[in-house]
């Protein structure tokens, strides 16, 4: 499946990307997992450890089983998300915050992760289309909730788009793969897609009401 993204970005290395129509497509070549792979580290770099990266890419074994988007301009992958399905949250990538939370969402379930899009190509709207396209594939997945765990900013356009705000995760960030110094927390959402058997969570949880911090 292919999205056209129409966009206004600035300059990046004398090259002009205004007005690049942006090719947002669900891709599995492997060349094209690197691609993304290296847009991740290159994205995050301020904020990841070294071991998090491996010659400057940033991947992990869920690749190999996720599904990926990726946007393309002039051929080269400017902005990419993920998408992986799950039958336990301890399957799940950051699955260390989720335990913390009483999230009472049905099995299947689907994770959103790995959003990473390059500084010349953000625009308002793209990071929602991918959130879309991927919450659409869970759907047709079978998965009965979708769960993420996004920065603050991202907060309210996840809130109007369908999603729970859960709370924040309690796990500092150098207990995940990033640096110490990285000032941010780590908010955990749900959107619910239907009715299942509860997954178990061993956390006491997190309810609070959905709050808009930081936009």
């Amino acid at each position: 499946m292919m999205v056209l993204w129409r966009h206004y970005g600035s300059q990046r290395a004398g090259k002009d990307m205004k007005w690049k129509t942006l090719k947002i497509i669900q891709v599995t070549d492997t060349e094209v997992i690197a691609q993304i792979g290296r847009l991740r580290a290159e994205v995050w770099k301020e904020f990841l450890t070294p071991a998090a990266m491996v010659n400057g890419t940033w991947t992990d074994s869920y690749d190999a089983v996720a599904r990926h988007w990726a946007a393309f301009a002039g051929g080269e992958v400017v902005a990419a998300a993920r998408l992986t399905m799950h039958d336990a949250l301890e399957d799940c990538p950051d699955w260390q915050d989720l335990m913390h939370f009483d999230l009472k969402i049905g099995l299947p379930f689907a994770y959103m992760g790995r959003l990473a899009v390059r500084k010349d190509a953000r625009t308002p709207g793209l990071a929602e289309r991918f959130d879309s396209l991927r919450v659409a594939e869970a759907r047709q997945q079978g998965a009965k909730a979708v769960v993420v765990a996004p920065l603050h900013y991202r907060i309210s356009t996840l809130l109007r788009g369908g999603f729970e705000y859960a709370g924040v995760s309690p796990l500092p960030p150098e207990e995940r793969y990033y640096l110490p110094s990285a000032s941010f927390e780590t908010h955990i959402m749900v959107h619910r897609l239907g009715h299942s058997p509860v997954c178990p969570s061993t956390g006491s949880g997190s309810n609070e009401a959905a709050r808009t911090a930081g936009t």
